[in-house]
């Protein structure tokens, strides 16, 4: 029996009209993904990579083309299920945080729930759960201020998981970040995808990533250039500062001029963090415990939305 694509795009594209000037930000894209990917969309700013993305979740519509779910198309979806589509099938992850201020982290983390109509007592046992799972539990009653942007982070993608979804979006997660935060970020996503059998699509244009991935795609002006299979995918364990990238990769990237020899061996550059007191600020090392989980708590992985059918589609 032939493979069910999670997501398959054909022949997708987007016009946006700013006054009298008709912008084209995605044009005749074709693509299929399948379930327990670890994907990169790659490129530099503008080639339309954040379109995809919001249209594959539902943010926005193609203005030409399909988008389909495990074979359902996206537009047939009306307000009610694209909401639900997006409340209990994927989890978003924005290069911004979005986390409430007036909120503490547990009750951020929570929050999606509410709309579920999960009861308290489950929102409250979920978030405890995956703030364990993020390494950040004893920052429970702490508001997104006090801490680090890694860690908020962090608790985004513990919001992003917590009705557990099957899928993993995420757009430029670790644009914000200074390289140590980043690579705490991109662990905790690839050991998702490894351990938790999720379907992680990562949007980028940072090529040291692209080592990590089972599959990049290329854009270019609105356009997949390219599909490249990684001949030797890294683990989470190999993440380090280093600005390392495969030279089949290296080569492809330098194609689309997202990558250059006089810049690919620059390190990322650091954001300023919050100004805090050494005593408020926690920590932004990740627990042990986290680098070694194997899988989400057990109420977490048992839901009916992680994907049953990984091992048998990721041949």
């Amino acid at each position: 029996m032939a493979k069910v694509p999670v997501f398959k795009a054909v022949n997708v594209s987007k016009t946006y009209i700013l006054g009298d000037v008709e912008v084209q930000a995605l044009q005749g894209v074709n693509l299929e993904i399948y379930s327990g990917e670890f994907i990169c969309i790659f490129g530099q700013s503008g080639c339309g990579k954040s379109t995809l993305l919001s249209i594959i979740a539902g943010l926005q519509k193609s203005s030409t083309g399909e988008v389909y779910v495990r074979g359902e198309k996206l537009s047939e979806l009306d307000n009610n299920g694209l909401a639900k589509y997006r409340r209990s099938k994927i989890g978003i992850v924005f290069q911004s945080f979005n986390l409430i201020p007036s909120m503490n982290i547990l009750e951020n983390i929570a929050l999606p729930l509410t709309f579920a109509r999960i009861g308290k007592s489950q929102r409250i046992a979920r978030a405890k759960n995956l703030l364990e799972t993020v390494g950040l539990a004893k920052y429970a009653g702490h508001s997104s201020n006090q801490l680090s942007g890694g860690q908020q982070q962090r608790v985004a993608i513990a919001r992003s998981l917590v009705t557990a979804p099957w899928i993993m979006l995420a757009d430029e997660p670790t644009g914000n970040l200074d390289s140590k935060s980043a690579n705490e970020v991109m662990r905790l996503l690839i050991s998702l995808n490894r351990k938790s059998k999720r379907t992680v699509i990562l949007i980028t244009h940072n090529p040291e990533y692209l080592d990590y991935a089972d599959r990049t795609f290329f854009m270019q002006d609105g356009k997949v250039v390219k599909i490249q299979v990684n001949s030797k995918v890294k683990s989470e364990d190999e993440i380090t500062s280093t600005s390392h990238i495969s030279n089949e990769l290296k080569s492809v990237a330098s194609k689309i001029g997202a990558v250059s020899t006089t810049e690919e061996n620059k390190p990322p550059k650091k954001t300023k963090s919050h100004k805090m007191s050494q005593d408020s600020r926690p920590t932004d090392e990740v627990p042990a415990e986290m680098a070694s989980n194997d899988a989400l708590p057990e109420d977490i992985t048992n839901e009916d939305n992680v994907d049953d059918n990984v091992e048998t589609d990721k041949e």
